[in-house]
């Protein structure tokens, strides 16, 4: 049941948290390798891992920003203009 819900290691967790309750049908819950029908288990809360570092530097925040390239910078439409005369 452990590994159905975290890792496989943490049933002692699982026990721990219903060690004692009432079994259905009489008795206290004592045997973590015997689990009866109808008997509800409480499961911990998972512990979430450590979220991991970025493997990527910070940005340096003394670079300014690169300027805009033609392609962003809009160009006059000269088809639109008609040559003097």
């Amino acid at each position: 049941m452990a590994d159905e819900h975290g890792d496989p290691e943490d049933w002692p967790k699982i026990f721990e948290a219903n060690r004692g309750k009432p079994l259905p049908g009489g008795g206290t819950f004592d045997n973590p390798d015997l689990i009866v029908p109808g008997q509800k288990l409480t499961l911990p809360t998972a512990t979430a891992p450590a979220p991991a570092p970025d493997s990527q530097p910070a940005p340096d925040t003394k670079t300014p920003p690169k300027p805009e390239t033609a392609k962003d910078t809009p160009t006059p439409a000269a088809s639109r203009t008609r040559p003097t005369l």
